[in-house]
């Protein structure tokens, strides 16, 4: 899930997710209270048994293919959209937020 979005000498990047990823990546989503997916797919491969996988996370998942969402694993907010879309409006509405300050 991500792989290229973080350079894999960076501290933060945690490789690969699910059967054939790294056992860190998967205890941090195991024990994560909120997962936020863009533009991924929650295949067998990710999640294993779906009903353990983030069992106790809060997700969100935006994708811009709406078959996609609660597709394998349920999804508390589901956002059907571009991700171009989506930050940039984000950006917009955290501008504004600021000025009102």
């Amino acid at each position: 899930m991500g792989l290229g979005a973080i350079r894999a000498d960076d501290p933060l990047w945690l490789d690969m997710l699910g059967m054939h990823g790294s056992v860190y990546s998967n205890y941090a989503v195991d024990q994560a209270d909120l997962l936020i997916a863009l533009g991924v797919r929650f295949d067998d491969r990710v999640t294993g048994r779906k009903e353990d996988f983030a069992k106790d996370a809060f997700i969100v998942h935006i994708d811009i293919d709406p078959s996609e969402i609660n597709k394998n694993k349920p999804v508390h907010v589901p956002i059907t959209s571009d991700l171009k879309f989506r930050f940039d409006r984000a950006e917009q509405d955290r501008r504004a937020a600021g000025s009102r300050s």
